[in-house]
């Protein structure tokens, strides 16, 4: 059976290869592109109707949303909560018990961890997935964007207890709380941290997505061509079909 299936795969692979393309010229994609817009794409992006996931999803889910992500960020967040936790176990433990108790601690918080920013990773860059299908484009904008917008959420929830002096300075003069000044300021501090981080980033990652080929804007072009070139082979068959029925008739 495995070699009767790997015998058919074979004779597949050879009349793919042998099989003359459909042609499918760069007027008639750029025609198609013409008539699409943002919202169009979008739609198109998350539609789920034909049972199967789209270009997008699948590009999404393949290169950030994986197992491999999920992986790196479980180990450098193990590494970080190991050494974490070493640092506060008590001298005065048995050698055996700190160890326990630091395996212990270090697998509860980088589980914690892991969950956190696998989801906030996940969230990033669908929302950067997002923007670049809506735009049509790979660009550092959509990364300066959500970088900024996510480091200062993060920022604002995780501000610091002990503010330092420019809140106390505000809050002073203004005559309000210090606790949302701190958090304000917080927040300020992480969106400019964020979107300086997400410019490099960004910049980067343009870079390398121009010189692969995998830009939003090239694998929306492939993903069209393939869609007509399809149409226009179903086409052909539906009209070949019917000359052999006119000519049996």
């Amino acid at each position: 059976m495995f070699l009767l299936n790997k015998l058919r795969a074979k004779a597949e692979s050879f009349d793919s290869l042998t099989k003359p393309k459909t042609v499918v010229t760069e007027r008639e994609i750029y025609e198609y592109l013409s008539q699409e817009n943002g919202m169009i794409r979008l739609k198109r992006a998350f539609d789920k109707s034909n049972g199967e996931l789209s270009p997008e999803l699948n590009f999404y889910f393949e290169n950030y949303a994986n197992q491999s992500s999920a992986k790196a960020i479980f180990f450098v967040s193990s590494l970080y909560a190991y050494n974490k936790n070493k640092k506060l176990i008590p001298p005065n433990l048995p050698k055996k018990e700190q160890f326990k108790t630091i395996i212990k601690n270090s697998l509860k918080d980088s589980v914690l961890i892991s969950v956190r920013y696998f989801s906030l990773l996940a969230l990033s860059f669908g929302i950067t997935e997002t923007i670049g299908v809506y735009r049509n484009k790979t660009s550092p904008l959509e990364f300066v964007f959500v970088c900024g917008l996510m480091s200062g959420i993060v920022s604002g929830l995780q501000y610091e207890a002990k503010p330092p002096e420019l809140p106390k300075v505000i809050a002073n003069k203004m005559q309000v709380p210090l606790k949302p000044i701190t958090r304000m300021v917080a927040i300020r501090n992480g969106i400019l941290n964020g979107a300086f981080m997400g410019l490099l980033f960004g910049v980067m990652f343009t870079y390398v997505a121009g010189i692969t080929g995998t830009s939003q804007e090239n694998r929306h072009f492939w993903n069209v061509q393939t869609k007509l070139r399809e149409q226009k082979e179903k086409e052909l068959a539906l009209n070949l079909g019917a000359a052999r029925n006119e000519e049996l008739l």
